[in-house]
């Protein structure tokens, strides 16, 4: 299935051709389009950019168990079927963040398969603007979502992206996002609405992936507020408290080392490992040194030491440049 979608992408990519003369790719990459300013509608609200392929819909040339759209369109004069797999909740992610965000889409898609897409999602017309491939920065043959072109204070700008590469100039308004493919049991936009409601109230966003750490771990975190104000938001335990923990902890399935905002169960096992690995190594030691209690062998951590360490841990794993941040990518061509 991947080599599926990685061919799709890259034949609609073939549509639009960029050349890397001196001249022309500079201007095409500084200035893209003319971003309009906010609408009426949307004025003085904080921006959410959100990625199409693989963050809202998952794509196929050929078809899927499912199948909720089909897509037809002429690429090379060549007529082609796209089968569209829609994430569950997308119609409503929409349709709630557009009461609280300017809303963007902004794929690395071509505008003539993306423009459909989008229509079957957005049926009312609440996303704001729609950017395509060609509005993306090329850098060292990477397509890249510079937010800095959207003309919108950066302080204000959430994108939710699956690949770390559209947001490599910006890491801090990033949330990055688990691959969606063809999990119709898949929770990742419902559960993420609470948070983005909470985080439209803040005057400064960044770093999105921080406030969403602690939006998971900590029932009580301060704040300042659109208006400046110092404010605290309190986790209030309710009968849909576990939302949080949804959040962090997905079912245990193939997708948990590629979930990218934080797992607790595989934090989990890495710490069992490591423990045991420790006691392990700790047993050796006594072994080897017969002036050693072998009391120690069964020695209990500290736990304050213990909780730190795993506090460490779990902070590292949302530094978005680390390894375990990578998760599947787009192969996109080289461009020529």
């Amino acid at each position: 299935m991947r080599q599926q979608t990685s061919s799709l992408i890259q034949l609609l990519c073939k549509c639009l051709k960029f050349r890397k003369t001196k001249s022309q790719c500079y201007e095409q990459i500084k200035n893209p389009i003319e971003i309009p300013a906010q609408t009426e509608r949307s004025k003085g609200r904080k921006t959410l950019v959100i990625d199409l392929d693989e963050t809202l819909v998952h794509s196929s040339f050929e078809p899927m168990k499912i199948n909720d759209l089909i897509v037809e369109v002429s690429m090379n004069d060549q007529k082609y079927k796209i089968y569209v797999n829609i994430r569950p909740g997308a119609h409503d992610f929409i349709k709630e963040t557009s009461k609280y965000f300017e809303l963007i889409v902004f794929t690395a898609s071509i505008s003539e398969y993306a423009n459909s897409v989008i229509d079957f999602l957005d049926p009312h017309g609440l996303v704001d603007l729609r950017l395509f491939r060609e509005n993306c920065t090329i850098y060292k043959d990477i397509l890249v979502k510079d937010l800095s072109l959207l003309k919108r204070n950066l302080d204000s700008v959430i994108l939710i992206d699956n690949s770390v590469n559209s947001f490599m100039f910006q890491p801090m308004n990033a949330v990055h996002i688990l691959n969606y493919f063809e999990d119709k049991t898949d929770q990742e936009l419902p559960l993420m609405i609470p948070f983005l409601k909470l985080l439209s109230q803040f005057q400064d966003v960044r770093p999105v992936h921080e406030w969403l750490f602690k939006y998971a771990h900590f029932d009580k975190f301060e704040y300042i507020d659109v208006m400046g104000t110092k404010q605290v938001f309190y986790d209030l335990p309710t009968s849909s408290d576990t939302q949080r923990e949804k959040l962090l902890s997905p079912a245990e399935t193939p997708k948990l080392e590629e979930h990218q905002i934080l797992i607790k169960s595989g934090n989990q096992i890495k710490n069992e490992k490591k423990q045991k690995q420790e006691d392990i190594n700790v047993e050796i030691e006594d072994q080897q040194n017969d002036s050693i209690s072998a009391d120690r062998c069964t020695e209990t951590p500290n736990k304050s030491e213990s909780n730190n360490e795993q506090i460490t841990v779990l902070r590292d794993n949302l530094n978005i440049n680390s390894p375990n941040s990578v998760g599947k990518q787009i192969l996109f061509p080289q461009l020529q």
